[in-house]
């Protein structure tokens, strides 16, 4: 029983490590959007 517990941190933080990435890139991926369509609004009444 004592192996499992050697194994169970490793897949704990590579878990914990993949979930904090996919949750950075979620968080930033809206807000580069919202931005990028921001900047074409404004490019597109300038040119009016």
């Amino acid at each position: 029983m004592r192996e499992a517990y050697d194994l169970l941190p490793v897949p704990l933080v590579l878990g914990i490590m993949i979930f904090g990435i996919v949750l950075v890139l979620a968080a930033c991926a809206p807000t580069a959007w919202v931005d990028r369509a921001h900047k074409y609004i404004d490019k597109r009444r300038q040119n009016r």
